[in-house]
């Protein structure tokens, strides 16, 4: 506030006031890191992402404060992604802006598919083929959603298969579309020993007197 005084001739006085406000009108700026990619941690279905705050100017004092976001150290999970982050700035006069980054999460681990150990049996007796009946896979995944199906035309689980060798396949996948593999082996030994007939025995009768 300036204040003015005027005198005159007869040294009357008078006086005035005049305020004077000085307003901020210029909002604070803010940058954001750029927008980040990251594939899970291992194990995980989510990732440790760490990033710089951000960070702003302002004319006058400025702060930022998270306004939605999970933090500049937090974990971010595949499941969701991508996530938005974003921040605001705020000045002494109450002016905000505000900045977002995106962090985008990502699958890249492949499911985990471990087969029945490889199986070895002998043919039921007097048959040439045995019923094998064996474990179905176990799986893993570390986002889960892992499916599985059989790749081979081998006979089914709990059939007859003929003496031999046999390889069965596996495929398991995950909810992304990542694909592992395993394998076993079957195999029916024939252990019957062979059976032989023999013919009936022959006694030979002597003919004339002048056959030998």
């Amino acid at each position: 506030t300036l204040t003015f005084q005027g005198t005159d001739s007869s040294q009357l006085q008078t006086s005035c006031d005049t305020v004077i406000t000085v307003y901020d009108d210029q909002a604070p700026a803010i940058v954001c890191p750029a927008s980040i990619v990251q594939r899970t941690d291992v194990g995980q279905c989510s990732a440790r992402v760490v990033y710089t705050k951000p960070a702003c100017t302002d004319n006058c004092n400025c702060s930022v404060a998270p306004q939605s976001a999970l933090g500049i150290n937090a974990s971010f999970s595949a499941n969701g992604s991508p996530w938005t982050e974003t921040y605001i700035a705020t000045d002494f006069s109450g002016l905000t802006s505000t900045c977002s980054l995106n962090v985008t999460v990502y699958d890249a681990e492949r499911p985990k598919i471990t087969c029945p150990a490889n199986i070895v049996l002998n043919n039921t007796p007097g048959q040439c083929s045995r019923v094998v009946t064996f474990d179905e896979p176990t799986l893993w995944d570390n986002c889960g959603g892992v499916t599985y199906m059989r790749v081979d035309s081998n006979p089914a689980n709990g059939s007859s298969f003929a003496c031999g060798s046999y390889v069965v396949n596996f495929t398991a996948t995950d909810s992304v579309g990542l694909e592992s593999f395993c394998t076993f082996s079957i195999t029916v030994v024939d252990v019957d020993i062979p059976v032989i007939t023999c013919p009936a025995n022959i006694t030979a009768v002597r003919g004339d007197d002048n056959a030998c």
